[in-house]
């Protein structure tokens, strides 16, 4: 079948970029290549809030504890978007994850960069829960705790710097969530703060206009998980519920210890 010259052009572009560029001038056109695709999640902003404004929100967006249905109008970085692609791609297949963009009616071209109305994470969080039969909760905390493997090999040095769960976890706001927003500008990370329980169990408390409490349970279990260890988990307070914050008691092997 004679290709045409759309075709031929690109082949040969790739080409040059593959052969002829050295190495600078190849991270060049691809961070040139990422801005226009920005650009691009810059008009769907735009759009987001539009409809926004006139008032064509989703009606799947009922306010349910862990869920992502109640969700305003905020954008989250791609990067959350292909990991949870490569989550679902790993657990069930290529072909699971365009299953899920179809019945989200999404398109699915989320760039790391790129800032994405979070609406799509609802749809397509919803869309999981309908077709494994899930809770949109389970299906956050099975995301968060399927996720931990991959950031593991992604980011080893904010794990190999601590021998238990606990230590991990009380590095978020000082160490990793700092490094995040420096790789992603703009990234609207969570906030977390810690207090110590009588008995020696961990008080977490979580604050984020997105209220993902389940995936912030999910990453904890992952976390654990990596560090060999069970972590019980008691939801005293949900924003979900009305309360200015999430907190959580947890409570880990390690802890036996202290």
């Amino acid at each position: 079948v004679a290709r045409s010259d759309a075709e031929q052009t690109r082949e040969a572009l790739q080409t040059v970029i593959d052969n002829m560029f050295d190495k600078d001038l190849r991270v060049r056109f691809i961070n040139h290549q990422d801005k226009r695709r920005d650009h691009a999640g810059a008009r769907r902003k735009d759009k987001a809030r539009s409809d926004y404004s006139n008032g064509s929100r989703s009606d799947d967006r009922q306010a349910r504890c862990g869920s992502v249905d109640s969700l305003g109008i905020e954008f989250m970085k791609g990067v959350v978007f292909n990991l949870l692609e490569e989550v679902v791609r790993r657990s069930h297949g290529e072909d699971t994850w365009d299953a899920l963009l179809d019945h989200a009616g999404l398109a699915g071209s989320y760039t790391s960069l790129g800032s994405y109305p979070d609406e799509d994470m609802s749809k397509l969080v919803l869309a999981a829960s309908r077709a494994l039969a899930m809770a949109p909760a389970d299906v956050l905390r099975w995301f968060g705790r399927g996720a931990m493997p991959i950031l593991v090999q992604r980011y080893p040095n904010f794990f190999s710097a601590h021998t238990s769960t606990r230590p991990f976890i009380l590095s978020v706001n000082d160490i990793i969530h700092p490094e995040v927003r420096k790789v992603y500008p703009g990234a609207d990370v969570p906030i977390f703060d810690f207090h110590d329980a009588p008995d020696g169990a961990l008080l977490m408390g979580y604050q984020s206009t997105r209220k993902l409490c389940a995936l912030a349970e999910g990453f904890v279990e992952g976390a654990a998980a990596y560090y060999g260890e069970a972590v019980n988990f008691e939801h005293l307070n949900c924003m979900h519920n009305g309360d200015p914050k999430c907190v959580f008691r947890l409570s880990f092997d390690s802890d036996r210890g202290r």
